[in-house]
């Protein structure tokens, strides 16, 4: 995929033989600037191609990342990808200022939050709440009928 790293399809392929997988995670925390030259949409949607390409509809593609604007987003959809889980991060304002004051300088809290509404949850998820600082631990997001809105 990138220069000098491992065919990750050919990981994929070699190891799940089985087939016993159905989804498959693209994440590794928020892209502030680019990396490879790549916007954070793109990097993680070129391995989100890859695999689509070589294992099509094999399974069922899920990105992990940070609250994108919608445009941003549906980049994820046009790579393949059918689920987008942007990070909820904290709710409590005080607390995101504290915990993540990357995001919060990078987005702010407000926007971070106003971002996720703009997709709809995923038909038959439910949603799964920790105890802890981070209120939302899992809720699937899906776009809508007819893409991002």
């Amino acid at each position: 995929m990138t220069s000098g790293s491992p065919d990750t399809t050919a990981l994929i392929d070699r190891y799940d033989t089985a087939r016993a997988s159905h989804a498959y995670t693209l994440t590794g925390g928020s892209i502030t600037s680019t990396v490879d030259g790549l916007a954070e949409a793109d990097f993680y949607g070129r391995y989100a191609q890859a695999i689509e390409e070589r294992f099509p509809g094999r399974w069922i593609g899920k990105v992990v990342s940070q609250a994108l604007p919608k445009a941003d987003a549906q980049r994820f959809k046009d790579y393949g990808i059918a689920i987008y889980h942007p990070n909820y991060e904290v709710w409590d304002k005080r607390l995101f200022s504290l915990i993540s004051p990357g995001k919060e300088r990078y987005v702010g809290r407000e926007e971070w939050h106003r971002r996720i509404p703009e997709y709809g949850i995923a038909p038959g998820a439910v949603p799964k709440v920790s105890p802890g600082i981070r209120d939302q631990l899992h809720l699937p997001l899906v776009w809508p009928a007819g893409g991002a809105r």
